[in-house]
């Protein structure tokens, strides 16, 4: 299934990462949250992709003094 295919993902994370480095911090945590939800909910893995979630992990370690639900999306993202 097209959509579901880790080539998309990585295109999708390269703009999420885009996004937070022009200071686009919402934006580009949900395109982040949703490359997340989608893999988790494929069962999808991140070998081959890990690098490519790099920045959303320094994001989320950035916002958990300020953003309760950080630490939680952290850990979602750290189960791909």
């Amino acid at each position: 299934h097209y959509p579901d295919r880790r080539a998309v993902a990585t295109v999708q994370a390269r703009l999420a990462s885009f996004l937070l480095r022009s200071g686009r911090q919402e934006e580009g945590l949900a395109l982040y949250r949703g490359i997340v939800e989608q893999g988790i909910a494929t069962g999808g893995t991140a070998t081959g992709f890990s690098n490519a979630l790099v920045p959303y992990f320094r994001a989320l370690a950035e916002r958990t003094a300020i953003d309760p639900k950080a630490a939680a999306e952290f850990f979602a993202a750290a189960q791909l």
